[in-house]
C-alpha cells in the first residue's frame, strides 16, 4: 500500500456506534458482542461527539470497584447503568478526513498514544475509523 492512498479506502465504514445518552453497560455489551476496542459516540445526524475506548471502561471498572469484593460485578453493573457515554466519552477527538492519507494517520499514530482515528467528512458526520491494528495488518499481511 502506498504512503499517499487516501483513507477512504483504508477505513472501516460498519461501524457500530453509541448515542451521547447510551449508557456504559451498552458500551459495554458492544465491546463484549464485538472484537473491535473504540465506541465512536454520534448524534441523531451521525455528527461525530466523541469516543470510548474500551481501555477507558476497563480504567472506569478499576477504580470504582471497592476492594475488590465478590459484589463488585453488581457494584459495576449498577454504576454502568447510571453513567451516560456523553459523561465519560473523550470529547477532543483528533480524527482525520476520507482524503487525508495513510502517511498522515501513521504520523498521528507514531505520536501520540491513541490507536483509533475517527474519518470525519466536511460536515462532521463519523464516515470512518481507521485503527492501528489495521494498518498493522496492511503492513504485515497473513
Amino acid at each position: 500500500m502506498k504512503r499517499d492512498t487516501p483513507l477512504s479506502e483504508l477505513m472501516t465504514t460498519n461501524l457500530v456506534t453509541l448515542r451521547a445518552r447510551d449508557t456504559l453497560a451498552t458500551a459495554e455489551d458492544l465491546f463484549e458482542a464485538h472484537a473491535f476496542h473504540h465506541l465512536p459516540v454520534v448524534d441523531e445526524q451521525g455528527h461525530l461527539l466523541g469516543i470510548i475506548s474500551k481501555s477507558d471502561l476497563y480504567l472506569l471498572s478499576d477504580r470504582m470497584t471497592l476492594f475488590r469484593a465478590e459484589a463488585n460485578p453488581d457494584h459495576n453493573d449498577r454504576f454502568f447503568r447510571s453513567l451516560f457515554a456523553e459523561e465519560v466519552m473523550v470529547r477532543q477527538v483528533v480524527h482525520l478526513a476520507p482524503t487525508a492519507t495513510l502517511e498522515a494517520a501513521a504520523a498521528l499514530f507514531r505520536q501520540n498514544k491513541f490507536h483509533a482515528l475517527p474519518i470525519v467528512d466536511a460536515t462532521g458526520r463519523l464516515r470512518g475509523l481507521v485503527t492501528t491494528f489495521a494498518l498493522l495488518e496492511l503492513a504485515c499481511p497473513d
